[in-house]
């Protein structure tokens, strides 16, 4: 408990419903460095400082916006200087260096979208002439058997 003397503390419970993030979540942050207890009570429960909400929160966040934990360990110790030295410019790189990573993601997917529209255009094409009583085979199946690992791989570097 916090005294007139040290700073106001809350425990890892407290902690947890404040910033929507499980307690197993909140020791695996621990074990990874990213949070840490300012002590703990005679009790064993851990206590964190009341700025520990602002943290994981941001670690929440960052999370959301798709950085990887690794990265976002990165994002927290430039966090901590995050208002004096370059540690500014490094966030700023990181958010264009994820924005560039999820641009490119976003051309992989278009082109697996585009595959796989492609796979079901012949296969509705298929099944329309297997209606038509033509014994043909399933499109689908063809495209998923074949050995020609080229096929997705060339969809996927067409442009979106």
């Amino acid at each position: 408990m916090a005294s007139a003397t040290t700073q106001p503390t809350i425990r890892i419970g407290a902690l947890s419903a404040q910033t929507g993030v499980t307690v197993e979540a909140l020791r695996y942050y621990e074990q990874r460095g990213l949070v840490r207890p300012s002590g703990r009570r005679t009790s064993g429960y851990r206590e964190y400082p009341a700025d520990a909400v602002r943290l994981v929160r941001f670690i929440k966040r960052a999370q959301g916006l798709g950085f990887t934990l690794a990265e976002v360990e990165a994002m927290v110790q430039l966090r901590a200087g995050a208002w004096s030295g370059d540690a500014p410019w490094q966030l700023r790189e990181a958010a264009v260096s994820k924005v560039e990573d999820i641009d490119r993601r976003m051309r992989e997917l278009g082109a697996l979208r585009a595959a796989l529209t492609e796979m079901i255009e012949a296969c509705d094409a298929s099944c329309s002439d297997k209606a038509r009583g033509g014994p043909l085979p399933c499109a689908l199946v063809e495209a998923f058997d074949t050995d020609d690992q080229n096929a997705t791989q060339n969809h996927r570097r067409k442009p979106a």
